[in-house]
């Protein structure tokens, strides 16, 4: 019986480098690895010599040897859109929940069935806080809706329940 002969690829993983792979219009297609003898600079970057693309459509610029933005306005307008569709999306998720959470409290502790085994205050209070997280969410959609720009749009503080500040949590 005949052996069969198997051989690992690559050879030397040592010799194994980090590349970005371009296109003839240098936008970027894929970040693998290559074996370091047939690195071909028409169509790879050095992973290692260069910082990581942060664009939505990625096209090196070999004059400046960085990194540019190469969608259109189009596309970066139709980006941005998605992005505050998915928040005000999520906010609107977020606001359900919370008001479930609540309204959940209130109907686990029976008040429905028996208020006068409870402080109409403690009910009123249950429903204000409903109240005042779908107006908060609400806020916060306008705002998301209202923004013009990524920058902008990172700058928001999207809780709708204020973060407890550093100090309250080493109490």
């Amino acid at each position: 019986m005949e052996k069969l002969k198997i051989e690992t690829y690559p050879k030397d993983p040592s010799k194994v480098i980090r590349v970005y792979l371009i296109d003839n219009k240098n936008f970027l297609l894929s970040e693998t690895g290559y074996e370091e003898e047939f690195f071909d600079e028409k169509t790879m970057i050095k992973c290692d010599e260069y910082e990581r693309p942060t664009q939505l459509k990625p096209k090196w610029n070999k004059k400046s040897k960085k990194w540019t933005e190469g969608a259109s306005k189009e596309e970066l307008s139709a980006h941005f859109e998605s992005i505050k569709s998915q928040l005000i999306e999520s906010n609107k998720q977020e606001v359900s929940s919370i008001s479930l959470s609540i309204a959940s409290e209130l109907e686990q502790s029976n008040w429905v069935n028996f208020p006068e085994d409870y402080e109409p205050e403690e009910i009123e209070e249950k429903k204000n806080q409903i109240r005042e997280i779908r107006a908060k969410g609400r806020e916060i959609r306008e705002k998301i809706s209202a923004t013009q720009s990524l920058e902008e749009l990172s700058e928001l503080d999207l809780n709708i329940i204020p973060l407890p500040e550093p100090e309250e949590l080493t109490e």
